[in-house]
């Protein structure tokens, strides 16, 4: 994420800010589900590419039924 930030932070040197997610992980450790439910950013492109990162995350598969987080947050802030 990152990268992304320090990208995104060329075009918006204000940009800072939670992105809270909404996401879903299957038992096999695939996030099936990925969205923003709430954000401090106003930068829907970066929200976007965060989303899409998230969703090529696995995670070690487990035998558990599906695991929802509805409010996973995400922070941007610039580093001191």
């Amino acid at each position: 994420f990152y990268a992304l930030y320090r990208h995104a932070r060329l075009e918006n040197d204000q940009l800072q800010g939670v992105v809270n997610l909404y996401l879903v992980i299957a038992p096999d450790g695939t996030v099936t589900e990925c969205h923003v439910s709430s954000s401090e950013l106003n930068d829907p492109e970066l929200e976007r590419q965060v989303v899409e990162q998230v969703k090529l995350m696995h995670f070690k598969p487990k035998k558990v039924p599906v695991f929802t987080l509805p409010n996973y947050p995400v922070r941007f802030f610039p580093s001191s």
